[in-house]
């Protein structure tokens, strides 16, 4: 069996080493030439309409890794490979860049021969590993070495990136315990609040990694950009009185309380957010149609009662703004 699919590996490749000594480059899947940097392209065509080049996929190899790394003395890479023979012989620095779908990957849980947890978000499996001449290497997602330690990571970021502040204003009281997204059974810390108004915070960068944050007050600062996409569990954000000109909320569907009051927004988008029972956008650039909008996603959730209370604010918008909070008829 595995001399049959090296002869037809080993016939593949010499086809392809013909082409390209003739060629120079190859295209698969189509007769049309390769781009100028690619040696070996995959596609079918070149004029989709949204500048796809193929209606396929490439299909890697199936594998099941046993091993992350070669273990004892060995230099064989198919001793990593369940289903290999004796027999089998790849000198591992002959095979760097080798990538293969590794089939065990949900089996062994992600979890590399030092113990380390391979995920993005909490139970993301990495099928994808490519060999770097010492491991089994996850493409995607990146291995991370507890939880707590990620959330530690983020917070230096963000410190670094708003130097003004001081490690100690991020408090202790802040964080929380809960389960290890990877480890069975083990409790980390994880922030799950973070409030600094006032601080003359210019930068979002680290936040977005924090997926745990329940609560955000970044209110009066100097932000013009922030990514909440990653950060499902938010239920609190306030960002009043900073210089954000949009905002993606469709992930964010656990928001109870939003304050954007004085921002330079022009549109928002909250048809997914149908828990929101505090909600404040005035003194931005939404004009009146933005607001009928707005109205619209409200009554397509059947929650015009919480639109009409007064805690649903819409106006007043800043000048060429709308005028007037939208009727919502159930």
């Amino acid at each position: 069996m595995n001399n049959k699919i090296t002869k037809g590996v080993l016939l593949f490749l010499a086809g392809i080493s013909l082409s390209v000594g003739l060629q120079g480059q190859v295209t698969i899947g189509s007769d049309l030439p390769p781009e100028q940097g690619a040696l070996l392209q995959l596609k079918d065509g070149d004029a989709y309409s949204n500048g796809e080049t193929a209606r396929g996929a490439l299909g890697l190899p199936r594998v099941s890794i046993k091993s992350m790394t070669i273990q004892g003395a060995s230099n064989n890479l198919a001793t990593t490979i369940d289903g290999t023979s004796g027999s089998d012989v790849w000198n591992k620095d002959q095979y760097i860049g080798l990538m293969v779908y590794n089939l065990n990957a949900t089996e062994l849980k992600n979890t590399g021969d030092a113990g380390d947890c391979v995920r993005g978000d909490a139970n993301t499996i990495a099928p994808v590993y490519v060999w770097t001449g010492t491991e089994w290497f996850p493409l995607k997602p990146e291995a991370y070495d507890g939880a707590e330690n990620d959330d530690k990571t983020a917070i230096k970021e963000f410190l670094a990136a708003n130097k003004m502040l001081a490690e100690n204003e991020i408090l202790d009281e802040w964080w929380e315990e809960e389960d290890d997204p990877c480890f069975a059974g083990t409790k980390v810390k994880r922030l799950v609040k973070i409030v600094l108004s006032g601080k003359d915070i210019t930068s979002f960068a680290g936040l977005d990694k924090l997926t745990s944050l329940k609560e955000i007050d970044l209110s009066n600062n100097w932000l013009t950009e922030v990514k909440t996409e990653r950060l499902k569990a938010l239920e609190k954000l306030n960002l009043s009185g900073n210089q954000i000109g949009s905002i993606y909320l469709m992930n964010n569907t656990k928001l109870t309380t939003l304050n954007l009051n004085t921002n330079k927004l022009k549109s928002i988008n909250i048809s997914k957010n149908d828990l929101l029972t505090s909600f404040d956008v005035s003194n931005n650039n939404l004009s009146q149609d933005a607001l009928d909008r707005i109205r619209d996603d409200v009554k397509a959730q059947n929650r015009c009662g919480a639109y009409a209370s007064a805690s649903f604010v819409l106006i007043p918008q800043n000048i060429g703004g709308g005028t007037s909070k939208p009727t919502c008829t159930p």
